[in-house]
């Protein structure tokens, strides 16, 4: 029943409220030469914290891992994340107008999230899922542009602190789609959740112990394949896959910044 409450509450606001789109502040771009791409990270303290990464003593490797691409004509997406040895520390998301040989971040990174799985509907329509790993998954989400990747909307799918992960969703029109849910375990482990605007507004539409079998999926013809130390973006074409662009793993070493020590009473 709650469930459903927050479905309803969740469609009811998408449509009465629409939040302005989000961009990423600006960011170096990247621009591929041949040698992998290093996706900058800027050894944020507040994400090492949260992460309860002790970086101290000696600094903590962060790597980068893409899950997903898509693309339509020129314009490309990557998503995935940033994690150090144990914790995830944010999303990235990467975006090219080139055909692959420029590209930047359009969205702002979430913190301790991970981006999953990307579908584009056409030149200018695309959804991104993913969720928060704190170290297990919750608060999954969708991200939304129509804009061709430019700007971008994050809407949840559950009230906040809500176990769950998107384990796959796919949309046969620009306001149709079906996500498959992940609890992570009970007797009602998957969800089934519908949108008729878009990914705005979703409502739950079946919940089962059994998983599901989930409308068929356009075959993707972009992917990211990983290697021993970096990640490679290749498109299908003409029967094979063929290498675009490369992206190296190792992204930085953060090393925590460490407060002065309170001063004891009767000291300046």
């Amino acid at each position: 029943m709650l469930r459903s409450m927050t479905a309803i509450f969740l469609l009811s606001s998408a449509l009465l409220f629409k939040a302005p789109a989000q961009t990423a502040p600006s960011a170096p771009v990247l621009e591929f030469t041949g040698s992998p791409m290093a996706v900058p990270y800027a050894c944020d303290p507040e994400d090492l914290e949260a992460a309860g990464l002790a970086c101290t003593e000696s600094p903590c490797t962060v790597y980068t891992e893409l899950n997903t691409a898509a693309g339509r004509g020129n314009t490309i997406l990557a998503a995935g994340d940033w994690h150090g040895s144990s914790a995830t520390l944010a999303s990235v998301l990467l975006r090219s107008e080139d055909g692959g040989r420029t590209w930047h971040q359009p969205f702002a990174p979430v913190r301790g999230g991970s981006l999953d799985h990307i579908q584009m509907m056409d030149g200018t329509t695309a959804w991104i899922s993913g969720e928060t790993v704190q170290p297990l998954p919750i608060d999954p989400f969708f991200l939304l542009t129509t804009d061709a990747g430019k700007s971008w909307d994050r809407v949840p799918l559950f009230e906040e602190g809500t176990p769950g992960s998107i384990l796959e969703f796919v949309f046969d029109s620009k306001d149709h789609g079906t996500a498959l849910v992940d609890l992570g375990g009970g007797d009602a482990r998957y969800e089934v959740w519908e949108t008729e605007t878009g990914g705005r507004g979703w409502s739950l539409k079946q919940t089962t112990q059994k998983k599901p079998k989930m409308p068929k999926a356009p075959e993707p013809v972009w992917r990211i394949h990983p290697e021993e130390k970096l990640f490679r973006l290749e498109h299908f074409e003409e029967g094979r896959w063929a290498p675009f662009a490369s992206f190296a793993i190792r992204a930085a070493s953060c090393k925590s910044a460490t407060e002065p020590p309170e001063p004891k009473p009767g000291q300046p």
